[in-house]
């Protein structure tokens, strides 16, 4: 799988999201979505997240979370990123928080609404 089909999967998965979503926010972690939020107060608002894509090598996992934010606030007010993404941290996954127009059923124990979690994408070697 070629970078430029890595990009166009996970901007067909955040964009159903940000056409639902009152507002989102893109990132990328080496932990668990959970475990990068739960005792952050900058995310306090967001009550759903998404797995968009995990790979070891983190220069990829840093120009896709640039590409994927740049993408997404040129097109959608609703974007909370402030920042244009990358940076130096070791990271293996790119994801998206949200808050949705209407509510989920399932909360887990951090207070994280699931709904619907995207397979990540994998690539092949």
């Amino acid at each position: 799988m070629t970078y430029e089909e890595i990009k166009k999967q996970a901007i067909e998965q955040i964009e159903f999201i940000a056409r639902t979503s009152e507002f989102f926010k893109i990132g990328k972690t080496s932990e668990t979505v959970e475990d990068r939020v739960k005792d952050d107060a900058e995310y306090e608002k967001y009550t759903a997240y998404r797995d968009i894509f995990t790979h070891n090598d983190s220069k990829l996992i840093d120009q896709l979370e640039i590409d994927l934010i740049s993408h997404f606030k040129k097109l959608f007010l609703n974007c909370d990123n402030k920042n244009d993404g990358g940076g130096f941290k070791l990271t293996n996954k790119v994801y998206v928080v949200y808050k949705r127009k209407f509510k989920s059923i399932e909360q887990t124990k951090s207070g994280i609404f699931k709904y619907k979690r995207a397979t990540p994408l994998l690539l092949k070697k």
